[in-house]
């Protein structure tokens, strides 16, 4: 396979995870309607890593650790699912899907950072004007009338904390791109989500251990699980970690402004979700300040040069 024919399927992964992502946020949000996030992400991963345990069963698959750099496979999982989704979920509780999907946006400028810090892909003068573009159009946002409608600034500061932990996982996931294939990695992630969620759960429910499954009897609870668990997870991560095996950061993070247009749409069509006025140019300052990101970056296609 060509370097251009595989850059062009990992810019299709990346596009067609953060679809799955915008759609699974209006999931999320029915799913938070009945249960904690803590219950609904140890049921997402649970689906996500029966499934895939059954696959590796049948396709005879095995995923050695000695010798390689499992502890930074490790790590990987600590930021997303571990830190990643518990911000997620309750900033998504705390704000709608609009406000949850432009917020997010902001994950590829916080992954240029990370990049730069730690890849040594240096931001040229360019991305940096569009980065603060980005940022001005979330301040504003923020601050318009009407904008306490769809967030909180607990549930703003939660949702800043999930792009930190997302671009820090972003980041060790492409230097372990080399070392462990796509389905490896997300394997991984369903085990530590599972275990992560699930000590979560029980200290939640210590008092009613029961209501860890009673859930399941929530409507829409099961839909919610299964869609996040199955697209949300097993096919976006599989989509993600092959696009983070052949492109660099910038390049593979701006797909976010799918994953917030999508989000946009799916919360105005199915959760009625108002569109502020303020709503439409502020995400255009927010894209066009992530395009600018991605056209102008230095990066190249490729594995990562580092250990």
């Amino acid at each position: 396979m060509t370097d251009k024919r595989r850059t062009a399927l990992a810019m299709g992964a990346a596009a067609l995870a953060n679809v799955i992502w915008g759609v699974g946020v209006v999931f999320s949000r029915r799913g938070l309607a009945v249960a904690s996030p803590a219950l609904l992400m140890f049921w997402r991963f649970l689906v996500a890593f029966v499934l895939m345990r059954l696959y590796a069963w049948v396709r005879h698959i095995r995923i050695p650790l000695k010798g390689r750099p499992w502890k930074l496979l490790l790590l990987m999982g600590i930021f997303e699912p571990g830190m990643y989704f518990a911000f997620e979920q309750y900033g998504i509780l705390l704000t709608s899907a609009s406000f949850a999907g432009i917020m997010l946006s902001m994950g590829p400028i916080a992954s240029m950072v990370f990049g730069a810090l730690v890849l040594r892909e240096r931001p040229t003068a360019r991305q940096i004007l569009f980065s603060l573009l980005s940022i001005a159009g979330v301040v504003i946002l923020s601050v318009s009338p009407g904008s306490s409608a769809i967030a909180s600034p607990l549930g703003a500061v939660l949702l800043l904390a999930a792009i930190l932990s997302g671009s820090a996982y972003f980041i060790t996931n492409r230097r372990i791109s080399g070392d462990f294939s796509p389905f490896e990695r997300t394997y991984s992630m369903a085990v530590l989500g599972v275990a992560f969620f699930f000590i979560w759960s029980l200290l939640e429910n210590i008092r009613h251990p029961a209501a860890i499954t009673e859930v399941l009897r929530q409507p829409g609870f099961l839909q919610a699980a299964v869609y996040l668990g199955i697209g949300s997870t097993i096919v976006s991560y599989v989509l993600i970690s092959y696009c983070a095996t052949h492109l660099p950061v910038a390049r593979a993070t701006v797909f976010n402004n799918v994953y917030t247009i999508v989000a946009i749409l799916s919360g105005n069509l199915f959760l009625r979700e108002p569109l502020l006025p303020m709503l439409i140019p502020c995400t255009a300052m927010i894209l066009i300040g992530v395009w600018g990101v991605q056209r102008f970056s230095r990066d190249r296609p490729g594995p990562p040069k580092t250990a």
